[in-house]
């Protein structure tokens, strides 16, 4: 998730809490009353279910399954996100169905590094969109609450993110360097020397196959000669 769109889903989900608690002052509803309700409300759940499902799948572009795996990776990577999730669904839609394609986006990219047996490169991978996620979320607390440890909290994610970036671009500058010195080698290998020996083999080979050329022309002819050869003296008997 963007930070805006966490402080508003924190936001939201606060407000929600708040008027939760406010509802239990309430006055009770008596048992028959509460039945009759809860009838209605689960007949009407039951009615729109499926419009409002499908109504999800096109303004997310995701099918149920799709979704559903996006939720699963928030809630094994990062449980916090759920419930801002659910209060995003509940009362910003576009905002729920931007992020939930979002999430699906890491899972498949992080789940492609996996089936390539990029072991490494998928854990590190993990943990950034671990931290990356928990620092937006801490960034939208801290925005509304500007708590010092809070801060100092995110500063210390910020530092474990950069130290895996840091050891990723120390790997792909070891390979780089790999890469260089096999390409020196080789550009090391182009000399005059190298041109001439490859020009004679050339030129032999060349010269090999014209003769070869040659030679199989010679004995066709002969071959077509003897035949001939052959078939005027029957004509001649």
């Amino acid at each position: 998730m963007s930070v805006h769109t966490l402080v508003i889903a924190f936001l939201v989900f606060m407000t929600g809490s708040a008027f939760a608690q406010g509802t239990t002052d309430k006055k009770p509803v008596g048992p028959r009353k509460q039945n009759t309700e809860r009838a209605r409300s689960a007949q009407q759940k039951k009615k729109t279910l499926t419009s409002k499902s499908a109504d999800i799948s096109r303004r997310t572009g995701l099918n149920k399954s799709q979704q559903a795996t996006a939720i699963a990776f928030a809630k094994a990577n990062h449980p916090e996100l759920v419930p801002l999730l659910n209060s995003l669904k509940r009362r910003r839609e576009p905002d729920y169905n931007r992020e939930v394609r979002q999430l699906h986006q890491a899972s498949t990219r992080l789940g492609k590094l996996k089936e390539r047996v990029q072991n490494e490169r998928y854990e590190q991978e993990l943990a950034v969109w671990k931290l990356d996620s928990r620092i937006r979320l801490q960034l939208a607390k801290w925005s509304v609450s500007k708590d010092d440890k809070l801060g100092s909290e995110i500063r210390k994610a910020l530092a474990e993110r950069q130290a895996i970036r840091k050891a990723q671009y120390e790997r792909e500058l070891a390979r780089l360097d790999e890469r260089r010195t096999k390409v020196e080698s080789m550009l090391r290998g182009l000399t005059d020397e190298k041109l001439d020996k490859e020009w004679e083999q050339l030129s032999k080979s060349i010269t090999r196959r014209r003769r070869q050329s040659a030679a199989k022309k010679r004995s066709n002819a002969q071959t077509v000669k003897s035949a001939n050869d052959k078939s005027k003296k029957k004509d001649d008997k």
